[in-house]
């Protein structure tokens, strides 16, 4: 049978086909077509998951071939109905892959190498398998987490809106690997239209017998159910969850016991990422080893990549493991607004992952050993893209905001410890902090990480810790009374901020003017650092005994294009409000310079 379909991804081809013959997948209709007028086979592609294949290691990843995605239908633009979905191939030989059992299941998945897409990067066949204990008469469930509130990230929204069908034969297919007797789809409130959709794929999966009793005609008995959550956050934490769908409040659990042993209502309950269950029946039909040919080594497959930001055109794509972030970004996003060249940060992972600057993100490849390698993480691999107009102490600002508002309350370095940096992180961005809070928010944060019941207190302190590993060197001269502030940009030799601190030592808060269209000397004179010895270093997360500092570091008008006398005279108009301790007049300075 030859089935015509839709563009599996990218505009930029035509409608492909698929060709069913045993064990055999087809890539595009072009190629298929003129062999078979020739009367070649040589379009076909065969696969066999028991066969041994010599694996070659590749050296270079991406971007991916139209005819290997697996969201065929991320964009909506076919039907996402039960129709259009078996028309994709969705559903096909379901029977057959539940019949081969349990353990072909999840050898499959180990084989493939499939990591857990929500963040953490577990080994799904590794995490599936622990509820295969022996029974103790509880019924195993398994819970879908669909609670997407990590800023940046928006994947699992397109899966639900766009292929549902993908994710209720993926819950089918999961639970028989984990003998679950029902799986709840744990669903964010604010996704009104994907819960709608979801929900009409599941009743049109119970009409066509393909889940419910007897599902599939496999004689295994498997339901499928939507929960609503509320909408926050703190929900998409796995313990949260099952305890919002107990009707109980979502506050995280201690662990142990974990859910595999007491999940929702008590019993054996896995957890798992939308992604990470919508690809399991694909793999099981194409086979474990061809998933496991994309990406590096223990990084296999593809992923849905979201990018947002200073970009020319933010997606949401389907990609390699692996592929340079750099290429990733170019290719499908239409590279950073002004060009790479003006490219600030990037947060790789959706808000919980540290941010890595410009130079670290030209060969860093997208998946989970290269970014940790990067000292950050994959994340939920939503890339936000940061040029150089950002005022990056502003952005972390309101990351740390967004985290003291979604915390449950239960932990006290969460409820209390995210409040405070919240607190000191927009006086930086006000101008009103004192240096004394430099060094404090940074052992605060390192307070915060790794003493909370949940991950939220560490998403919480890593953007504050990564910021100012990256963007603050502080020195302090012989003089106390003369510091300044080199606020490099990620790495360039170059600084593209320098303040001289005139007065007191209260005046630090002047290095806190940052963005790239608001860097100001204090005054237009040249700074000349030579006269100073340096007989104390003192540096916050990064480690700097090595660094070879400049004897000279000028800032000179005429390096300074925004230098204007109309500039000038607003700076030193500043500077004099701040020495007579006028406030109103600072405010008013401070205004028309930003």
């Amino acid at each position: 049978m030859l089935a015509c379909l839709g563009c599996p991804g990218l505009s930029r081809t035509l409608s492909s086909g698929v060709l069913h013959l045993p064990n055999t997948f087809v890539a595009r209709a072009p190629t298929i077509s003129t062999s078979i007028i020739r009367g070649s086979q040589a379009a076909l592609v065969r696969y066999n998951s028991t066969a041994q294949q010599e694996k070659v290691k590749k050296t270079k990843f991406g971007p991916l071939a139209d005819q290997d995605r697996i969201f065929t239908n991320l964009y909506g633009r076919h039907d996402w109905r039960l129709k259009g979905a078996l028309n994709r191939g969705d559903w096909y030989k379901t029977k057959e892959i539940l019949e081969k059992g349990v353990d072909w299941i999840l050898n499959e998945i180990k084989v493939s190498g499939l990591r857990g897409r929500g963040g953490a990067g577990f080994p799904t066949g590794m995490k599936w398998s622990f509820m295969n204990k022996p029974s103790d008469g509880r019924p195993k469930y398994l819970v879908v987490n669909a609670d997407e509130g990590e800023p940046g990230t928006c994947k699992d929204r397109e899966i639900m809106r766009h292929d549902p069908h993908k994710l209720v034969e993926g819950c089918l297919i999961a639970g028989r690997a984990m003998g679950a007797r029902a799986a709840y789809i744990y669903i964010r409130g604010e996704f009104y239209n994907e819960a709608s959709n979801l929900q009409v794929a599941i009743n049109e999966a119970y009409g066509a017998g393909l889940i419910g009793n007897n599902a599939c005609g496999s004689g295994y008995d498997f339901d499928v159910f939507v929960m609503r959550g509320a909408g926050a956050y703190i929900c998409g934490e796995e313990t949260a969850l099952i305890e919002s769908i107990e009707g109980k409040q979502g506050k995280p659990r201690l662990k142990p016991p974990f859910p595999a042993d007491v999940g929702v209502f008590g019993c054996p309950t896995t957890v798992a990422n939308v992604e990470t269950v919508s690809v399991a029946p694909t793999i099981c039909r194409r086979g474990g080893s061809w998933f496991a040919g994309f990406g590096r080594e223990r990084n296999s497959g593809t992923k849905l990549f979201n990018i947002s930001g200073h970009v020319n055109t933010p997606c949401t794509v389907e990609e390699e493991m692996s592929i340079p972030m750099k290429e990733l970004i170019e290719k499908h996003a239409g590279g950073v607004r002004g060009g790479w060249d003006n490219l600030l940060c990037v947060i790789p992972g959706g808000s919980s992952t540290p941010l890595i600057p410009k130079h670290v993100c030209e060969d860093v490849p997208m998946d989970f050993d290269g970014l940790i390698q990067a000292q950050t993480g994959l994340g939920t691999a939503a890339l936000i893209v940061m040029d150089k107009s950002t005022d990056v102490i502003r952005a972390i600002a309101r990351l740390i905001e967004f985290y003291k508002h979604e915390s449950c309350g239960q932990c006290t370095p969460c409820r209390e410890g995210v409040d405070w940096m919240n607190k000191m992180m927009w006086r930086f961005v006000k101008g009103d902090a004192q240096a004394a809070e430099i060094d404090m928010i940074w052992e605060l944060s390192k307070q915060i990480e790794g003493h909370t019941i949940c991950a939220l207190g560490d998403g919480a302190a890593w953007p504050v810790q990564d910021f100012f590993h990256f963007f603050c060197l502080f020195y302090k001269l012989l003089n106390s009374e003369i510091f300044f502030l080199e606020l490099i940009c990620f790495g360039e030799k170059d600084p593209y901020v320098l303040h001289k601190k005139f007065g007191t030592v209260q005046n630090i808060w002047l290095c806190f003017l940052t963005g790239y269209q608001r860097e100001a000397a204090t005054n237009g004179d040249p700074i000349n650092l030579e006269e100073y010895t340096t007989s104390e270093t003192s540096y916050i997360g990064k480690c700097i005994d090595d660094m070879t500092v400049s004897k000279t570091i000028t800032t000179c008008s005429n390096q300074k294009p925004w230098m204007t006398a109309e500039v000038h005279a607003l700076l030193k108009s500043r500077d004099s409000a701040f020495r007579a301790g006028d406030k109103e007049a600072l405010r008013t300075a401070r205004a028309k310079l930003l």
